[in-house]
């Protein structure tokens, strides 16, 4: 599987253990220290996730385009003649 696809969750993993550890140096409830984490978690989540759309997604124009035209395309085209029965 695509490391970048578990970016968002390892990153709101990360905020939620410090906000845990922070809350709990401070002397912090225990409830509030569970939700403190729980909102770094889902705020980890989602910014990692817009890192992912933004900036770790493949570009969308994934052929290169020629910068050299061809040869055919240097002439200029002929007018085509109808024949018409008059």
């Amino acid at each position: 599987m695509n490391a970048w696809k578990e970016f968002p969750m390892f990153l709101g993993s990360i905020l939620a253990l410090v906000a845990l550890a922070a809350g709990l140096l401070q002397n912090v409830e225990p409830t509030q220290c569970l939700i403190r984490a729980g909102v770094c978690y889902l705020v980890g989540s989602f910014s990692g996730s817009l890192w992912n759309i933004f900036f770790a997604s493949p570009s969308r124009n994934s052929t290169p385009q020629s910068t050299q035209q061809s040869h055919q395309d240097l002439q200029p085209e002929e007018p085509q003649e109808s024949s018409e029965a008059a």
